[in-house]
């Protein structure tokens, strides 16, 4: 798998994702605990320190002596403190300290009382450690168990497109996957019933072709004949003619086709210098390729004569490397061809269909093991290439 398929799997998905719920819940569940935990421990902490300052306002009292820590400086403690009403038990936490104050019954002074904060400070920062802890450890389990469970699903997705590829590429792979009643499994069988409608399908449409190409060849011939026979200087007689050949080409090419595509062609492949098997291609290349002579030539007049057709000008062939390209400077192939190849008598609106001729071109070269390409050059006309193989 590559690494920018690796980085877009639907396994790492789904880990950041568990993993990013999972930290935004510990979060949201530390930010509630931890103020909890601060309000008992600031509760506690006041609590104590009134129970400190009601000791040392008894023993005051009792004795007239301040102890347990209390003071009777007037002005100790923040504002808030001092402005309150001190006739009963008051406290103030400033965030640091907590203070306790109180006026003695009478006429008696106002004792105060600070105990520090520090404990809270100490019980905040340890949870906050342990929570932070625990936190990254269930983060690593919840991502790593969440990988693990997008594994499967992730391997089978990869597996079904890995198949579907394939298929389109003229396979006959099926998926197969049988192993549950989940989504992936639902698509998987839709995917395989796609492709066995789709063979069947092509299947009967080769099929059809063939055998109407079969079944005009006799008709086509006895109409040949006829057409010779009728007198040659007639107009209507050589108008005939032409639309005789232009059938019996049609003919001819849907043979061809059926042929191809039914593995009914055999293939004698051998090493040859690509000069030799196009001489009359420019570029001076000498290189050694596979492939079978007959296959070669019929592509290259096919691709001359297309090029001829829809440019109006005679094209260029040129010799470079293991590559045959014949270039025109027509108004090159539509973006529809480009996109999608030659395809038989498929045609765009208001555009000339690809005919035969490219279709049988690009059949002729797959079943060498070559490739044909289209393309369009940068100052405009078409070029089409056959990339042959290097001879071993």
């Amino acid at each position: 798998m590559s690494t920018g398929y690796r980085w877009h799997s639907i396994r790492l998905r789904i880990a950041l994702l568990t993993a990013l719920v999972s930290a935004v819940t510990m979060a949201s569940a530390f930010l509630v605990i931890d103020r909890r935990v601060a309000e008992d421990a600031r509760e506690q902490l006041r609590r104590s320190a009134i129970a400190d300052l009601a000791a040392a306002v008894t023993i005051y009292e009792a004795t007239g002596k301040v102890r347990l820590g209390a003071s009777v400086d007037p002005d100790l403690g923040p504002d808030p403190l001092r402005e309150a009403d001190l006739t009963e038990m008051t406290s103030y936490y400033d965030g640091r300290t907590m203070w306790v104050a109180h006026r003695v019954a009478g006429d008696g002074p106002t004792l105060t009382l600070a105990v520090p904060g520090e404990p809270i400070d100490r019980q905040r920062r340890s949870l906050r450690s342990a929570f932070l802890l625990a936190g990254l450890v269930a983060l690593g389990l919840t991502a790593a168990l969440a990988a693990a469970a997008g594994q499967s699903l992730s391997r089978r997705l990869r597996r079904a497109a890995a198949t579907a590829t394939r298929i389109a590429d003229g396979g006959t792979d099926r998926i197969r996957d049988d192993r549950g009643r989940d989504e992936v499994a639902a698509l998987s069988r839709a995917l395989d019933t796609m492709a066995d409608s789709l063979t069947a399908r092509v299947a009967a449409e080769e099929a059809f072709s063939a055998d109407v190409a079969h079944e005009l060849r006799t008709p086509m011939t006895a109409l040949v004949s006829a057409a010779e026979l009728l007198p040659p200087d007639d107009e209507a007689s050589r108008l005939v003619g032409n639309q005789v050949a232009r059938l019996r080409r049609l003919v001819d090419d849907l043979l061809e086709i059926s042929r191809l595509e039914s593995g009914q062609d055999p293939t004698d492949l051998a090493p040859y210098r690509i000069d030799e098997l196009v001489p009359e291609g420019d570029g001076g290349s000498t290189a050694l390729v596979l492939a079978d002579p007959r296959r070669v030539e019929r592509i290259v007049a096919n691709l001359v004569d297309n090029a001829r057709k829809h440019a109006g000008t005679e094209p260029r062939v040129v010799l470079s490397g293991t590559s045959v390209t014949v270039e025109d400077d027509g108004p090159g192939f539509s973006a529809d061809l480009l996109e999608h190849g030659p395809r038989r008598f498929h045609r765009e609106s208001k555009q000339p269909g690809s005919g035969l001729g490219l279709t049988i071109c690009d059949r002729q070269a797959a079943a060498m093991g070559a490739r044909l390409v289209l393309a369009n050059g940068p100052g405009g006309g078409g070029r089409a290439t056959l990339e042959l193989s290097p001879a071993p």
